[in-house]
């Protein structure tokens, strides 16, 4: 029924693909395969993050030019907006430039996100690892520098 393949666009995985990113977004598609279901789930996750940063945009009324100039190096306005229409998939780095640019890393983007029927024990699964791996850092910058305080290098072991 609906295109499931990783090299179709997040967009081809909601019911309504011209309303990626908006809130009028009326849901994904449901699968009983384990790959197909991961691939909606991504494009949901997505759609949330589209959400949150279209958002912060009209808060601060930054255009998706600026947004891009903001984010530096590999961003110009044409990326932001199909990462943001769900043209292009979004990759975990770019989910994370996003994402601080809406003052948010994954345990808040987590908090968000479980409005909107993300199941509690995936949140949490998300909150603890971001926190086992800000202890990780800490603790790397307290044996690597002797000073209390994170290192600018952070080992990821």
């Amino acid at each position: 029924m609906w295109p499931v393949d990783a090299h179709y666009p997040p967009s081809a995985y909601a019911l309504e693909p011209g309303r990626f990113g908006d809130s009028r977004c009326t849901g994904f598609i449901s699968t009983e395969d384990p790959y197909d279901r991961a691939l909606a789930q991504a494009s949901r996750t997505q759609h949330q993050v589209a959400l949150i940063v279209r958002q912060r945009l009209r808060e601060t009324g930054t255009s998706q030019a600026e947004l891009a100039r903001q984010l530096g190096k590999g961003w110009r306005a044409p990326k932001v907006s199909r990462i943001l229409s769900g043209m292009a998939f979004l990759s975990l780095a770019d989910m994370h430039a996003l994402l601080n640019f809406c003052g948010l890393d994954i345990a808040g983007f987590a908090v968000l996100a479980a409005d909107d029927g993300v199941p509690k024990g995936m949140r949490d699964h998300v909150i603890a690892d971001f926190l086992v791996e800000q202890l990780r850092t800490v603790q790397a910058g307290n044996a690597g520098t002797g000073s209390g305080r994170p290192s600018t290098a952070t080992p990821l072991s």
